[in-house]
């Protein structure tokens, strides 16, 4: 079975409870979707193509109630999941210690899970919620999560941007009912404003350009040598293609200390 590492395609497949809209307008919007990331098909991270590498940083987020996944198929990332699967989101690796960044609003109820790769096989992680924002006290739309397993794929941080930036973003495509795969997108950032002053931590809301629907929430918003600049944390309901979406950037210094903090407290039991 291929690895995290090796896969280069738009990788894992669920098999899921969800909702999606047919029809042309459906068709166009996928079509949107796929031709906002030709412009950088050729894009290379290292070894790696840009598409390869969002992929392996990135794993599906899904609520769970007795789970079972299996590996199905010859391709990497194709699992049944046989169960209750109450949500759907984006989780985005940010440390080789387990940590994953996600959208605040993609946690309802619990327990939680993460697709992932480990030791060769891949299947579902348990995601404990470290920490999440609670918008109503002005705090970020954020939450960051535990699997408590090695990562072999991270993302680093962007130290800077600025407006008009060409970025990527990735997120869930919906190919058919309980069926979903991971896409890459393209766009611009289009504008940046600060947070609330008096709440913590401090963040940044960026707005962008990009044709996202609501299972992209809690995907990465990278730029072109695939560091890290903001979480997506669009609305839950269907965006417009073309339309700008919106992410958020924390204070990166507070959630350095947050992750060491946890790190550093007895290891809970590793799930897989």
């Amino acid at each position: 079975m291929r690895t995290i590492g090796n896969c280069l395609g738009t990788g894992i497949v669920l098999v899921l409870l969800c909702f999606f809209s047919g029809g042309c307008a459906r068709d166009q919007l996928a079509q949107n979707r796929d031709d906002s990331f030709l412009p950088y098909e050729q894009t290379r991270v290292g070894p790696t193509v840009l598409r390869g590498f969002l992929d392996a940083c990135c794993s599906p987020l899904y609520r769970a109630d007795g789970m079972i996944v299996t590996p199905s198929g010859s391709d990497f990332g194709t699992v049944s999941i046989r169960g209750n699967v109450f949500h759907l989101g984006v989780a985005t690796a940010i440390d080789r210690r387990g940590y994953f960044l996600t959208a605040s609003h993609c946690l309802a109820k619990g327990p939680f899970k993460v697709i992932v790769s480990y030791e060769g096989q891949i299947g579902g992680a348990t995601a404990r919620v470290v920490w999440r924002g609670d918008v109503s006290k002005g705090q970020p739309d954020l939450a960051l999560l535990d699997a408590a397993i090695p990562l072999e794929h991270v993302f680093d941080w962007s130290p800077d941007f600025t407006n008009g930036e060409s970025i990527v973003v990735l997120g869930l495509d919906v190919l058919a009912p309980h069926k979903v795969q991971k896409q890459c997108l393209g766009g611009k950032i289009g504008g940046v404003a600060n947070g609330s002053e008096t709440a913590m931590p401090q963040y940044q809301t960026i707005a962008l350009d990009a044709p996202l629907l609501r299972e992209d929430n809690g995907g990465p918003v990278a730029d072109l040598s695939g560091r890290l600049i903001a979480i997506n944390i669009s609305s839950a309901k269907r965006i417009p293609a073309g339309s700008s979406g919106t992410a958020q950037r924390p204070d990166l210094a507070w959630l350095k200390h947050l992750i060491d903090e946890d790190a550093a407290r007895p290891s809970a039991p590793k799930s897989h």
